[in-house]
C-alpha cells in the first residue's frame, strides 16, 4: 500500500466488507482530503444508479429521491 502511496482500500461484495486495507499510516478513523477523487466516484454511482433505473435521468428532480431537500436551496436542482 505504502509504495503505491495507497491511504486505504476497501472492497465491498453483497454488502460485507471482503478486503480492508490501509497504508501511509492510515487506519479506519483517519480522514483524509480526497480533491476531486468524490466527485468522479459520485459520476460512476450516479452513472450506475442510471444504468440500474434506480435514478430516471440526470434531469430528474433531487427531490424526488430527497424530499427533505424541498424548499431549500437544492430545490429544483436535477
Amino acid at each position: 500500500m505504502d509504495s503505491e502511496k495507497t491511504a486505504g482500500l476497501l472492497v465491498l461484495q453483497d454488502g460485507k466488507i471482503r478486503l480492508e486495507r490501509y497504508g501511509l499510516g492510515f487506519g479506519p478513523e483517519g480522514r483524509w482530503t480526497s480533491f476531486s477523487v468524490a466527485k468522479s466516484i459520485t459520476s460512476t454511482l450516479v452513472g450506475a444508479a442510471i444504468q440500474d433505473g434506480h435514478i430516471e435521468s440526470l434531469d430528474t428532480p433531487i427531490v424526488r429521491y430527497l424530499p427533505e431537500l424541498a424548499d431549500s436551496a437544492y430545490d429544483g436542482v436535477s
